[in-house]
């Protein structure tokens, strides 16, 4: 054991990134699983597959890589097989805080700890689900071990699944439980490796029209998502509200196996509790009072596609009772609907800027359904991490503005645009303002002037959310305070200093005015061509 360690420290140490540091690791940890098989009773009937690295600091994923026993690199998650364990796995790992040892087609997780009960309760969130053991299965693989990844603070920050292919030994005991000590011992070493190195770096990924702006910090989630994207598991994006939880979950549902099906959004802050169920469900005729027809639900308009559910913290306890046996059964009924229920073919991307784990705490959301939610979860990054798209995504605005203004010619931002000094332009107003501001120069066909400061970061908060509305109007902006002081005074309120156009500015989602498509931006003052 002490070769081991020595060696695997050694290959550590030399790593320069989670990648390097993942593949050392699997290939000490399989060597390990390989000996024990070798010196079992299922010598000639067993054999390790692979093993996966799954790093999730945070409750949500960072990092996944996977390596087949006999290949010289790590695999590629985005093509092939999926390599997901079970969210009662990771339930059992983060509750016992020890190894567990999973029998594919008996359908029980037994903890390594001492007198840890086997569960193989099919309410749990997770394994025991029919997809789950089919995706097992569909890679060979009939016994899993999963290892916590213990940081030296105590924090688990991942997990490092065994997959193995022994059908003698369904229903037994298979040779987890003895390897058990040394495994977790050498995962325990590599833990402070694979939770800071860096991941290698990767190409810019292309931009399209559902994600068109990508920065590094971006770029680095993206691959994760991909693999993420090609399954029908719940997705749960976490990340601060106009993060663009909704534009992600939309580029998710494109990369998808259900391309092309319907993508219905709920957005939970914008119904009130008693008409969640219907929202969600949809109701008969005479279900409730002002039912005068039958609606279909969330549920029903996404049948064959995707359902984001974004704010999944405001569901009422009711509500969320509803959802957990909808994810499931796979089952619901509309509101009214005297017997039966209807079968839901939908992949779910849950979104919330809430920390769900401490609602749970707090009684205010299921733990069963967390987990439930909780099986691919990534965090967003807010735009406070994500300067470098600052720029990008102003230059998207403009080249957006433009085309709905005229179809010819092209729209770009002049050198004044960048960051005075060479300083990474800021996702708050009041640091945007420390920089000159941005040029507009259009094609032929277009118009030239010049874009507000502020207005440029706060337009790039909004492409990130993946609001389609246009700029506001300056006269919200600053505006609107200065304006009441003058009514009070007996003055005139704020002018539009571009001119409202025909009906006037129009109220954004309760933002400010803005002008309608067509008319003059915030800060663009009209030239000739």
């Amino acid at each position: 054991m002490q070769d081991e360690m020595a060696q695997l420290l050694a290959d550590l140490r030399g790593a320069r990134d989670f990648e390097a540091a993942a593949a050392a690791t699997l290939r000490r940890l399989q060597a390990v699983a390989q000996e024990a098989v070798a010196s079992s009773r299922y010598a000639a009937r067993g054999r390790v597959l692979r093993g996966i690295v799954h790093l999730r600091p945070g409750e949500a994923y960072r990092s996944l890589a996977a390596l087949e026993v006999g290949a010289a690199e790590i695999t590629d998650a985005s093509v092939g097989t999926p390599f997901f364990t079970s969210a009662t796995a990771w339930r059992a790992v983060v509750e016992h805080r020890c190894a567990v040892s999973i029998d594919v087609n008996v359908g029980t997780v037994q903890p390594h700890a001492p007198n840890a009960p086997v569960t193989g309760d099919p309410g749990l969130a997770g394994f025991n689900s029919h997809e789950s053991r089919q995706r097992f299965l569909g890679r060979h693989a009939t016994h899993v071990c999963v290892l916590p990844l213990r940081t030296p603070g105590g924090d688990i920050e991942g997990m490092i699944s065994l997959e193995a292919d022994c059908l003698a030994a369904m229903g037994q005991d298979f040779v987890w439980l003895e390897a058990g000590d040394r495994l977790q011992l050498l995962a325990d070493v590599a833990a402070p490796y694979l939770a800071r190195l860096p991941q290698r770096p990767v190409a810019r990924p292309e931009v399209d029209e559902f994600l068109p702006v990508v920065g590094r910090s971006m770029a680095e989630l993206l691959p994760i998502l991909r693999v993420f994207a090609l399954q029908d598991e719940t997705i749960l994006i976490s990340g601060a509200t106009g993060a663009g939880k909704s534009r992600l979950a939309r580029w998710c549902h494109e990369r998808s196996n259900r391309r092309g099906k319907p993508f219905e959004t709920l957005d939970l802050v914008t119904v009130p509790e008693d008409l969640q169920m219907a929202e969600l469900f949809g109701w008969k005729k005479g279900a409730f009072t002002g039912a005068v027809r039958d609606a279909p639900g969330s549920v029903a308009r996404a049948e064959g596609g995707t359902l984001f559910i974004d704010e999944i913290d405001k569901l009422s306890l009711k509500a969320q009772a509803g959802l957990l046996h909808l994810l499931e059964s796979r089952s619901y009924r509309p509101l009214g609907e005297g017997t039966g229920e209807r079968q839901a073919d939908v992949r779910f991307i849950i979104g919330t800027n809430a920390d769900l784990h401490a609602e749970v705490r707090a009684g205010r959301f299921r733990e069963d359904l967390y987990y439930r939610v909780n099986v691919l979860p990534v965090r967003m990054p807010p735009l406070q991490e994500r300067q470098d798209e600052i720029p990008l995504w102003a230059q998207y605005m403009v080249n957006r503005r433009h085309r709905e203004r005229s179809p010819d010619g092209h729209a770009r931002l002049m050198k004044e645009a960048e960051p005075a000094g060479g300083e990474p332009l800021a996702g708050q107003p009041a640091a945007a303002r420390q920089h000159r501001p941005p040029r507009l120069h259009a094609g032929h066909g277009g118009a030239r002037g010049r874009l507000g400061r502020a207005g440029a970061a706060r337009e790039a908060r909004r492409a990130g959310a993946g609001l389609r509305a246009g700029p506001r109007c300056p006269a919200a902006a600053g505006g609107a305070a200065r304006g009441r002081a003058g009514l009070r005074r007996g003055g005139a309120p704020p002018q539009c200093p571009a001119g409202s156009g025909p009906g006037g500015c129009l109220p954004r989602h309760g933002a400010g005015p803005r002008h309608p498509p067509g008319g003059p931006g915030r800060g663009l003052q009209a030239a000739g061509p």
